[in-house]
């Protein structure tokens, strides 16, 4: 599952099928241009289908956390270096956490 961080309202997650896309597109462009200096970078979604998932986040089993998530199917399109980051790095936010991980589909 991906977790997509409110790109407005920093301190909130997306809860909303309709906000996925576009949020997802300006966490990754800005999270690329933080981390890695790329600007200007193009990645965009095509038939994008999100789908609620919840997710539960602890620390050391004490503190609970549950956030919706989302499975995503659709297309990404970007430059193969880009796409290539992305793969490694995980879409979305918590990527340490094992969130943001995706596969290729031909």
């Amino acid at each position: 599952p991906i977790l997509v961080r409110d790109y407005i309202r920093k301190k909130f997650y997306v809860n909303n099928e309709k906000n996925v896309a576009p949020n997802l597109k300006l966490v990754i462009e800005n999270q690329l241009s933080k981390f890695f200096g790329i600007n200007g970078s193009s990645v965009n979604f095509t038939n994008l289908t999100p789908r609620k998932k919840s997710i539960r986040i602890s620390s050391n089993g004490k503190k609970e956390s549950v956030s919706t998530g989302f499975n995503l199917s659709g297309t990404i399109t970007a430059q193969p270096d880009i796409l290539k980051l992305l793969y490694y790095k995980g879409l979305g936010s918590k990527t340490s956490l094992g969130l943001g991980c995706w596969e290729v589909v031909k």
